[in-house]
């Protein structure tokens, strides 16, 4: 299951971390916490198997992995996916796809439209925006 970036939004933290908790393995993916805030350093205890798979070692501080694997990414998650039960014998409540709904849901764009993050992504897919101060930002596609 692929949860995204995390790390970054408190309001994610309750949701991902009900998963965290419940995991017997977390697997990162190209993890780079540089952007991390203070409250994912070291997020599950020491004791939680954790593979960290990057294309080059880059010592944090932030996590401490069981096992790292440096180098062919795309060639060990292939491995790893082959490996795995698939996600409904290892979550039989589907917890990870209600995170993720939860997670869509909280993130959502507002149903009135508005400025905010959803507008950035929608304004650099399809137009320019430009603002003067004192006035709302006006964007066109």
């Amino acid at each position: 299951m692929h949860l995204g970036a995390t790390g970054l939004a408190p309001k994610a933290d309750a949701l991902v971390n009900l998963l965290i908790e419940r995991a017997d393995l977390i697997i990162l993916v190209r993890c780079n916490p540089i952007h991390s805030r203070q409250g994912w350093s070291r997020p599950w205890p020491a004791d939680k198997p954790m593979i960290d798979l990057v294309a080059e070692a880059l010592p944090h501080g932030m996590h401490s992995a069981s096992l790292t694997h440096e180098g062919a990414i795309a060639l060990a998650l292939r491995a790893l996916t082959a490996a795995l039960a698939p996600v409904d014998a290892t979550w039989p409540e589907r917890e990870p796809a209600a995170v993720l709904r939860s997670l869509k849901a909280t993130f959502a764009a507002p149903a009135q439209g508005g400025w905010g993050p959803h507008q950035v992504f929608a304004t650099a897919r399809t137009g320019t925006c430009s603002a003067r101060s004192g006035h709302a930002p006006r964007c066109s596609g």
